[in-house]
């Protein structure tokens, strides 16, 4: 279940009527619009609240789903009690943005020097962890012409770091000084995206579907060999033995042979359920995990290391764009959090708990059963603990906006690998019932809150739940509330407006009616 939207599921206030608008032949969807259905006639019928919120259960049914609801308050409380200790813990972070203004996108850990190199918006980054509790800055460089920006980073011999610009190419670093990198050549290319390095060879993929080769016997004096083309848009090249596989976040995964590391020769490209943007391998090399975005992670077998065979998907909330791994551990960064799984038996994957970062994880890289993290601002360590067992909420939103004809849904997913209480939930009104459709939920499983508003005025009103959540046992939800009268709830009809286009050109949003619209909203500095 996504923790992007909230599902709307309350169509209905009781006394408000059960009327829905959907003509006959469609239903009521859970994002509150009609949809065609041809083995549906009419809507899935009305969802109703509890009558009050003394009330201990009451029938309802989902539009989400064709099994009626039995909604249940609880105890009017805004006090968790932790169960058990976290599975998964930060071991130290550092907002780097103290420093300079830089964006991590790409992490690599150099462990014999105690060293953190990153990439993104700022250039390069070199950083210190020889107390990992408390990371050090050391500085950040970037060549003149590439803006302050790199994106993608591969760590070396001798010294030596390479770094791409989507746009202008490679640079070599020297780091034998890592709080002075010493920038030492510049190959100017378009489209470039990761590489991965042996002691002599540089494999580098470029966005346009292309893999190209250097010699770099010399570390600091890449040599191109050849290139090859074939793939799509490959993002990440990854080495296992005599193979290369590329995630490729439009072919799937790429498989180059590379006995002969000189001619490197497309073996070929294996779909997957979702684009591609990073793998990782079992420590034994039977098994290959794959970023694939809104899917999940996906598990392949390396039985033919020419052929791997998925084995299933994880899905894990958000769109995961990095994995890594390390002994029994198997790490995913989906932006929102990072997520940790054992691997002790390889094509089985168990969750061991779910964190959320402080900003957007957007890369992570595995030592010694710790995660190194590319948080955006900053540099995020964490920790696994397989023997340690606790719950671990996710809520789909924090924010809603209900009115009387418009109450929500918010689903609640445990990420957690022990079952979740939730202990009580305190309204913040008498004008909102929070009715849940169970008391506790299952690891990786989920459960309904439904809060509904029987007042007349726009406020905002903060709701607590209280759960044994061991690193936020209470959980605050803001509720904004709509006057009597306004129609502005979700599912219903958007109020109208006119927006001028770059060309000057007036669009009114009730011209469109009858077709998609999507508004974008975004910021640039």
């Amino acid at each position: 279940m996504s923790r992007l939207t909230a599902l709307l599921g309350l169509s209905t206030l009781a006394g408000a009527g059960c009327k829905t608008d959907c003509p006959a032949g469609s239903y009521l969807n859970s994002d509150g619009l009609c949809q065609l259905d041809d083995t549906v006639s009419g809507d899935s019928g009305p969802i109703e609240p509890p009558d009050d919120d003394t009330a201990d259960t009451a029938d309802t049914a989902d539009t989400a789903d064709t099994e009626p609801i039995d909604w249940q308050t609880l105890p009017v409380s805004c006090t968790g009690a932790a169960s058990g200790a976290d599975p998964v813990t930060l071991v130290g972070q550092l907002n780097v943005q103290n420093h300079s203004f830089v964006e991590l996108i790409d992490i690599e850990v150099i462990p014999e020097r105690d060293l953190v190199i990153s990439v993104g918006q700022g250039g390069l980054m070199t950083l210190d962890i020889s107390d990992e509790s408390s990371p050090a800055y050391l500085t950040t460089v970037s060549p003149d012409s590439f803006n302050a920006r790199l994106y993608r980073l591969e760590i070396g011999s001798d010294n030596t770091v390479y770094a791409t610009h989507r746009d202008h190419g490679l640079v070599v670093y020297d780091i034998t000084d890592a709080a002075r990198p010493d920038e030492i050549r510049i190959l100017e290319e378009e489209n470039l995206s990761g590489m991965a390095a042996t002691d002599t060879h540089l494999f580098l993929t470029t966005h346009t579907g292309g893999l190209i080769v250097y010699d770099i016997t010399q570390p600091q004096q890449p040599v191109e060999l050849t290139r090859i083309d074939g793939l799509g848009n490959p993002w990440e090249p990854h080495l296992l033995g005599d193979r290369l596989y590329i995630a490729d976040n439009t072919k799937g995964i790429g498989v180059v042979d590379i006995s002969d590391p000189d001619a490197p020769a497309l073996v070929g490209t294996i779909s997957a359920s979702g684009g591609v943007q990073d793998l990782a391998f079992s420590a034994d090399g039977s098994t290959l995990y794959a970023a694939v975005g809104g899917a999940g992670v996906e598990t392949f077998t390396l039985d033919d290391p020419d052929d791997p065979v998925s084995l299933g998907l994880i899905n894990v909330n958000y769109s995961v764009i990095s994995v890594a791994t390390d002994g029994d551990t198997l790490w995913a960064a989906d932006q929102q959090d990072l997520v940790g799984f054992d691997i002790s038996a390889p094509e089985a994957p168990v969750l061991i708990n779910t964190e959320q970062t402080e900003q957007w994880a957007m890369h992570v890289t595995a030592r010694s059963d710790r995660a190194y993290v590319a948080d955006w601002a900053y540099l995020a360590i964490y920790e696994a603990r397989e023997e340690r067992s606790a719950p671990d909420l996710a809520p789909a939103t924090t924010a809603v906006y209900v009115t009387a004809a418009s109450p929500e849904i918010i689903t609640l997913d445990n990420l957690g690998n022990a079952p979740l209480t939730l202990l009580g939930a305190d309204p913040g009104s008498g004008d909102l019932t929070v009715a849940f459709s169970a008391d506790s939920i299952a690891p990786g499983e989920t459960a309904k809150m439904g809060i509904t508003y029987t007042g007349s005025s726009a406020e905002s009103i903060s709701v607590c739940l209280a759960t044994d959540d061991p690193d936020e046992p209470e959980w605050m939800f803001e509720v904004t509330t709509g006057a009597v009268g306004t129609n502005t709830g979700l599912g219903t009809e958007a109020p109208d407006f006119t927006l001028s286009d770059l060309d000057g050109i007036s669009h009114t949003l009730s011209d469109q009616r009858g077709k998609p619209v999507v508004l974008a909203y975004f910021a640039t500095w």
